[in-house]
């Protein structure tokens, strides 16, 4: 099998892109979970620290992924000013820094480790949650429930003599 690079710089291209969209798929799912576990009442899932750190990573994913896209458009934005201001036509040939490429790849790994790393950590707390409850942490309480009074609405009703 033979190819050109332009063959092969296609299919990086649809493949880191793929890569992209699956990560945002992920992490969105990721915290949708952590969401409903954290704040379902009849979860078979008890909340640990675990899911909060997962719920995390997940964020931190979806934060380097809009933070790749903004470093993308401002840098090619200003670059394709500066050009345009000194002269250059649309049809020029140019040689951009090769560092634009570099920061944006690096942002690409750095979320996708740190989407599967919000996966491990996920998958395991729900492996341990719903194979082995016995090995699950207890729930924290959250701040309403422990000052929530313990004392019953309806008056005690007065035992009837029979």
């Amino acid at each position: 099998m033979s190819l050109t690079l332009a063959d092969v710089r296609e299919q990086y291209y649809s493949s880191s892109g793929t890569v992209s969209t699956l990560v945002r798929s992920i992490c969105l799912g990721g915290i949708a979970v952590g969401w409903a576990i954290r704040v379902g009442d009849k979860s078979p899932v008890e909340y640990s620290l675990s899911v909060g750190w997962a719920f995390l990573f997940f964020v931190t994913a979806l934060t380097l992924d809009l933070s790749q896209y903004f470093f993308q458009a401002v840098a090619w934005g200003l670059y394709n000013n500066h050009k345009s201001k000194n002269g250059f036509s649309l049809k020029a040939k140019i040689n951009p820094p090769g560092w634009f490429n570099d920061v944006a790849v690096g942002f690409w790994l750095i979320k996708t480790i740190t989407a599967l790393v919000g996966i491990v950590i996920l998958a395991s707390c729900l492996w341990t949650c719903l194979l082995h409850p016995q090995l699950a942490a207890k729930p924290t309480p959250s701040p309403i429930e422990i000052s929530r009074p313990q004392h019953s609405v309806f008056p005690a009703q007065p035992a009837q003599a029979p």
